[in-house]
């Protein structure tokens, strides 16, 4: 599986900023900058660690965007490799339900964690939460300062996650606290005790802080609806097997993962309340699996909802049930028969769940950047590309700010000499100019093409068309073109965009003066009216 992620990473991935990257990126081209950033708010949370790694892989691999979704999968390897040996070593050796760990860990449902390498925000602090579930899992009589230093280490590292990130904090530090308190009880040594609640302290101050200062950035909160939180917050253990899986068959998923998180639990529970000597690992191996539950409230109230990208905290939480039941497996007849059957079962359903919907995603992203890479190589100006490509290079739908923060990020690239925008020209000024009154012309697939409307009359950078699509929502290609004209060669625009049954604009780059142009799709669709044309020229022209 780490194989196939890496083949992932590499294959659909980008060297070019994408999603949250591309507002961090000004810290790379300017670099008194990273100190604000580090130390500032990404939307509400805030990732200190995370964004110290991501800036510091990026410039060693040459301001390869890149490196980070590698790094990412390279991290998450390491975790579901030694989960599996935690698991041998508690569980009394390995077993066929241990597949389970890089099934969930390693599947085609983080697809946005292999291709975005700012994720690392969230798999540094995710890695730290694994430390403490080795921590909690291998806890004994006589143990329990080792836990609580590797769980106290573990916290001050995962805290800095942004919100998923403060979630460990009140089930860990309370789980170091019952450390502290059980080591001054056998040793009577306070300093001992009062070393384990050190990072605990540290950890709730940090807390009241980011809580403190937090910023008003990032979505809207939605209005507080119990039925939505609650579907939500269904929904977000669905994402325990997978974004695609958790998201595509809500809340069914959701429903099975807690059917087996009610068994982990319970038996969890039944041990910690009948043995006292396995208290400290039970009690330890519930503060994980609560983290992600809090998180998971946390996401549902204040978001409303998962996107794809909360797949990979979410399944550590499955982690910590299948490590609960291989510490304390269920006293039941045939129960490793029955543990290796369902286990097997259930990998074997995340990977191929999670296979088809995640090669989907990665070929619409790399084909999104293959055309925005081809439009750098055509010579578009950072203002056009930004037009035209907003939507997909930010993963959702752009305002006109968001256009503009775009651009100038564009920009900064291309004055510092990064990526592919080193080679991208200067911004040229236009001014926007209206076609003379056209009756709406309509096209559909590559058979039928529109009716001529006008040229501008003159040189055009750009066109700026308004669409009304009249079938379903689809990506498709749509092509711009016209014909030879005394001076002019032929020529054509393309533009991939996502129609949606509302009326849209995208931006074609034209670079020509045409003198008239007609529209097609290039693959068979539902048809589309062209309602209106805003022409860019040359200010002054």
């Amino acid at each position: 599986m780490t194989g196939v992620c890496l083949w992932y990473a590499v294959t659909f991935g980008a060297n070019c900023p994408f999603g949250d990257e591309w507002d961090i990126s000004a810290g790379m081209t300017t670099p008194k900058l990273i100190w604000i950033i580090v130390t500032g708010h990404h939307n509400e949370h805030r990732y200190p660690l995370g964004q110290l790694v991501w800036y510091g892989l990026t410039a060693a691999a040459g301001y390869d965007f890149r490196a980070g979704g590698i790094a990412n999968v390279g991290l998450v390897a390491a975790l579901a490799y030694g989960l599996a040996r935690l698991a041998a070593r508690v569980g009394g050796g390995p077993h066929p339900a241990d597949v389970l760990f890089p099934a969930l860990l390693l599947n085609f449902g983080h697809a946005e964690k292999w291709l975005m390498g700012y994720q690392l925000t969230m798999t540094v602090p995710f890695v730290a939460l694994g430390g403490i579930l080795a921590a909690a899992a291998t806890c004994r009589p006589g143990a329990e300062t080792r836990s609580g230093c590797i769980t106290g280490g573990s916290l001050l590292i995962g805290m800095t996650g942004g919100a998923y990130g403060l979630s460990m904090v009140p089930p860990a530090a309370t789980w170091l606290v019952y450390l502290a308190w059980r080591v001054w009880r056998r040793d009577r040594t306070p300093g001992r005790a009062a070393g384990l609640l050190v990072p605990p302290a540290l950890a709730i101050g940090y807390t009241a802080f980011c809580v403190a200062t937090r910023s008003s950035g990032g979505p809207a909160q939605p209005p507080f609806d119990p039925e939505r939180a609650a579907l939500a917050w269904l929904q977000g253990f669905g994402l325990t097997l997978g974004s695609w899986i958790g998201i595509l068959y809500a809340p069914y998923s959701g429903l099975l993962v807690l059917g087996i998180d009610a068994v982990a639990v319970g038996r969890l529970l039944w041990v910690a309340a009948a043995s006292r000597d396995e208290r400290p690992a039970a009690a330890g191996i519930l503060a994980v699996w609560s983290t992600m539950v809090i998180a998971a409230a946390g996401v549902a109230v204040f978001r409303g909802g998962f996107a794809d990208r909360n797949g990979l905290p979410m399944a550590l939480h499955g982690c910590a049930a299948v490590i609960a039941l291989r510490r304390f497996p269920l006293p039941v007849r045939g129960g490793r028969l029955i543990a290796a059957c369902a286990g097997v079962g259930l990998a074997a359903a995340v990977v191929v769940g999670n296979w088809k919907p995640g090669m989907d995603y990665g070929i619409i992203h790399r084909f999104q950047y293959d055309v925005l890479k081809d439009d750098v190589v055509a010579g578009m100006p950072a203002e056009f590309l930004a037009e035209k490509h907003a939507e997909h290079l930010v993963s959702f739908p752009a305002d006109p700010a968001l256009r503009a923060r775009l651009a100038a990020r564009m920009d900064d690239l291309r004055r510092a000499e990064i990526g592919w925008f080193r080679s991208t020209p200067a911004n040229p000024r236009t001014t926007d100019v209206p076609a003379p009154p056209f009756v709406p012309v309509t096209f559909e697939g590559p058979d039928r093409i529109s009716a001529p409307v006008p040229g501008p009359g003159r040189f055009a950078y750009g066109a700026r068309v308004r669409l009304e699509p009249g079938g379903e929502t689809a990506w498709v290609q749509i092509v711009m073109e016209w014909p030879a004209n005394g001076e002019t060669p032929a020529g054509k625009a393309s533009v991939f965009i996502h129609l949606e049954p509302k009326e849209q604009t995208t931006v074609f780059w034209v670079n020509a003066r045409p003198e008239k142009v007609t529209f097609r799709g290039v693959s068979p669709m539902a048809a589309v009216k062209v309602t209106g044309i805003t022409w860019m020229v040359p200010t002054g022209d």
